[in-house]
């Protein structure tokens, strides 16, 4: 089952935190950006999974209004381990999206196949930068 990465169902003990969040778009608690002001966004995030066994798989997309289908994702990566056991996995990705400026938002979502529990660490980041007016 894909999980929208929100700070209460996949970061353990680990919370979303902001650094900077002019207008609070981003929800920390929900993980969801969204934005005030109608425009293209570049989005970039990296995602710090914990362990990954031998041919688990960990798929990770950002998501415009909850869409996951990777065929409409904003970003997209998968990567399938080897005969590697017990390591950890790291995803890096950027796209651009545009965004109405009232209900549309963006959040991040992971699939996998591990057959423990996993979280995700807090080397996990979220950015959007406001490019321009469509």
């Amino acid at each position: 089952t894909w999980s929208e990465v929100g700070s209460a169902s996949n970061f353990g003990s680990n919370k979303w935190t902001t650094d900077i969040n002019v207008g609070n778009v981003f929800n920390t608690n929900t993980g969801r950006f969204t934005p005030t002001i109608a425009g293209v966004y570049l989005v970039t995030t990296s995602l710090d999974f914990g362990r990954l066994d031998s041919e688990d798989t960990l798929y990770t997309v950002v998501a415009k209004n909850g869409s996951y289908n990777t065929n409409y994702a904003i970003a997209f990566e998968r990567q399938t381990m080897g005969s590697v056991d017990n390591r950890g996995n790291a995803h890096s990705m950027s796209g651009m999206v545009s965004m109405n400026g009232s209900n549309d938002y963006l959040s991040l979502h992971i699939y996998h196949t591990c057959d423990t529990a996993s979280t995700l660490n807090l080397g996990t980041t979220f950015s959007a930068t406001f490019i321009g007016k469509t």
